[in-house]
């Protein structure tokens, strides 16, 4: 399934590394800095108000200012360190990827692009940035990025906000019709696991009924897999036209990547529009206190590029090669 991580990642290291690694080191000792100046405010400010010595009221008000502004300086530091960081190395990582694809880290996809799926039936909140665009297999266009929904609640302790997803999410216009409308989604034992715990939180609950999916009308295929099945269920409106496209190959494109990565892996064909999105959690973020290129760190988010685009190029080829 994988492509070759590590001729990508010799390349990006070759070129990249020296240079974000003087960016990271000036922006930790930044950030550890500021922990150092925010613990002694902390002191300073306790000593202060136990002491109850007057005279120590304007050095505890500069020094809390200080460490303020100190803060906001960091974090203006970061982000410009984030910014450099998703230009030099993601971006470069998805155009060796795919050199038909373009990264964008300031945009994402919007609202209405990811209500279309029927992935989830309510959420409050939605936040999508790292847009990946282009085209997948021949000529089929791909819309992908990072998506969090979040649903608000309500319960003892007042209004809050649970994550609902966050990880990939992305669509593909193919380029031609499927001629049966799929489903692999999560396992539905999962899915009741997740709801009751979620459940066992709230007291008094809103909009909480429609947190997943709703199950369509369609067939619910047995796969001769017990690993498939024991992570994913597979509905389809046409069997026989949705087993010629989910072949045995593919089956095991996915228990290999439920091997690879325990992440929710989610599949929806509708006529000639495909609908995935893989529960990875935050993506493509740089990281402070290790290396820049921390090897581990990009290999885990080339990972997240290329468990979910292997299997929607895996899909493509299936549906072209159908003979009606």
């Amino acid at each position: 399934m994988e492509k070759n991580f590590n001729k990508i990642y010799e390349e990006i290291y070759k070129e990249e590394n020296e240079y974000l690694n003087k960016l990271r080191v000036k922006n930790s000792i930044k950030i550890a800095f500021g922990i150092i100046l925010g613990i002694f405010a902390i002191i300073f400010t306790f000593y202060y108000i136990s002491d109850s010595d007057e005279t120590a009221l304007p050095y505890a008000v500069i020094l809390g200012i200080a460490t303020l502004v100190f803060f906001f300086i960091c974090y203006k530091d970061y982000a410009r360190y984030k910014e450099t960081f998703k230009k030099h190395v993601i971006k470069k990582m998805i155009s060796t990827y795919n050199n038909k694809l373009s990264y964008n880290p300031k945009y994402g996809i919007r609202r209405e692009e990811y209500s279309k799926s029927n992935f989830e039936q309510g959420f409050d909140f939605f936040e999508s940035e790292d847009s990946i665009i282009g085209t997948i297999g021949n000529s089929s266009s791909l819309k992908m990025s990072q998506v969090k929904t979040t649903l608000k609640i309500r319960d003892t302790d007042g209004e809050r906000s649970i994550i609902s997803f966050f990880g990939l999410y992305g669509y593909v216009k193919l380029e031609r019709s499927a001629f049966s409308n799929i489903d692999i989604l999560r396992n539905s034992n999962d899915i009741v696991n997740s709801f009751r715990n979620i459940k066992n939180q709230i007291e008094v609950k809103t909009k909480l009924e429609p947190l997943h999916y709703t199950r369509y009308p369609k067939e619910k295929i047995e796969i001769d897999s017990a690993e498939f099945e024991k992570y994913y269920d597979f509905y389809a409106d046409d069997k026989i036209m949705a087993l010629r496209i989910v072949t045995s190959e593919l089956i095991e494109k996915f228990v290999r990547a439920k091997e690879i990565s325990n992440f929710k892996l989610e599949f929806k064909i509708a006529k000639d529009r495909l609908y995935f999105r893989y529960g990875c959690g935050d993506a493509f973020e740089p990281t402070s206190f290790k290396e820049a290129l921390d090897y581990e760190v990009l290999h885990n988010y080339f990972k997240m590029i290329d468990i979910p685009l292997s299997l929607v190029e895996a899909f493509i080829e299936h549906i072209n090669e159908i003979e009606l």
